[in-house]
């Protein structure tokens, strides 16, 4: 293993949790290997040295509203103080290619994560066997919409998941407008009897 190497590695990890806090490991993880400074085995052993050295941490927020595929609150992954310091007194040394993808990385990235923190949807089997999909819209820390829906098999509960995260800006003003229909007020009642 080349130390130089494996210490790039790390200053890439140090650099996305700087740019981007809060993270899940998935998160991490993708934009890790966008970069292909590693591989994911590389990724897996920087990032437990990080947090071994205390450079990093992995926990579950209290509240947090994220859940993996079995049901459970997702970890994020910060860097701590001290991970801070050692990237600001490392960020200098990383080479400038290094630095001008890390960027360009970021910043294409908070727009999407922002999305998949806010467009949740996910689905388990409902206490009589049909598969409940629980979708959602977050706007910050309030939902615009939260619902849940039996559907007859798994099949149908992924392409509901699916369809809802790669449509949401379309099927939300849809629903909306037929639950809201803008455009046909309620009839007039007329004026009030006496």
């Amino acid at each position: 293993m080349d130390p130089i190497e494996s210490a790039n590695q790390k200053i890439v990890l140090l650099y996305l949790l700087d740019a981007l806090p809060g993270l899940t490991e998935p998160q991490l993880v993708r934009l890790a290997l966008d970069s292909q400074y590693m591989d994911y085995f590389q990724f897996a052993s920087r990032l437990e040295a990080l947090c071994d050295d205390g450079l990093a941490s992995r926990s579950v927020r209290k509240g947090e509203a994220v859940l993996d595929a079995f049901g459970q609150p997702v970890r994020r992954v910060d860097s701590t103080p001290r991970g801070q310091e050692v990237l600001e007194a490392l960020r200098q040394s990383i080479p400038v290619p290094m630095r001008a993808y890390l960027a360009g990385a970021v910043e294409a990235a908070r727009g999407d994560l922002r999305r998949e923190d806010s467009v949740l949807a996910d689905w388990a089997p409902g206490p009589d066997g049909f598969p409940m999909v629980h979708i959602r819209l977050r706007e910050g820390a309030r939902d615009l919409l939260d619902l849940r829906l039996l559907v007859p098999d798994a099949g149908a509960a992924e392409r509901v998941c699916t369809t809802w995260k790669s449509r949401t800006q379309d099927l939300f003003p849809a629903l909306l407008r037929l639950f809201l229909p803008f455009d046909n007020p309620p009839p007039d009642e007329g004026p009030p009897t006496e």
